[in-house]
């Protein structure tokens, strides 16, 4: 009797906040969010971390809490394991907004654990979100249809989403077809630590 084990797989998750109406229209109407700006969330340039205007933006400390509570869910249904959200953290946080034509190249986030990015203004053809297999070209999994590219996922992004995996996922934005500004939250989050030995 043959036995297949389907060994690290790549967990993806992907969550809707209950009320993103209200939160992506209150996101959009501060203008001094303008230039937080995600060009490279993993280079040490000077770059301003969205997190730091929870205090003086309520709506980014709403939306920071709903982060680490998705977090939580996600590392406790990828590892049965049981994770709090206060064993996580915001590393940095940015504002991506891309114009017709703009797209994000072939990166990773590899230094943090966990990277997620939540829609506040998207529509079709503004850009997916493209997830690489980590496994690399494995040219035998393309036989059933040689046009169809097996080695990726793509995402079309919705309004109120957020789609999250983990930091060393080489991933891209495909560029914007469209003439409407694509606004999305970007953050890197990892775990404290002192949680980094945790055991059940």
């Amino acid at each position: 009797m043959e036995q297949y084990l389907k060994l690290w797989p790549t967990p993806v998750a992907i969550f809707n906040h209950p009320d993103y109406e209200a939160i992506n229209a209150e996101i959009l109407a501060h203008d001094e969010l303008r230039d937080i700006r995600g060009l490279s969330l993993c280079a040490g340039s000077n770059k301003q971390n969205l997190w730091d205007r929870m205090d003086s933006i309520p709506v980014l400390k709403e939306l920071n809490k709903w982060m680490l509570d998705c977090t939580a869910k996600y590392a406790a249904d990828c590892f049965g394991l049981e994770y709090r959200p206060d064993y996580f953290y915001h590393e940095y946080g940015a504002i991506n907004r891309r114009g017709r034509g703009d797209e994000s190249v072939i990166h990773s986030h590899r230094l943090t654990t966990v990277v997620m990015t939540y829609y506040v203004d998207v529509q079709e053809g503004c850009g997916d979100i493209r997830l690489l297999d980590p496994r690399g070209t494995l040219g035998w999994i393309s036989i059933a249809d040689e046009h169809k590219q097996h080695n990726q996922f793509n995402h079309s992004p919705k309004n109120g989403q957020m789609i999250m995996f983990p930091g060393w996922v080489m991933h891209a934005v495909v560029h914007n077809k469209t003439d409407r500004e694509r606004v999305a939250v970007t953050s890197n989050v990892s775990l404290k630590p002192e949680y980094k030995n945790l055991v059940q």
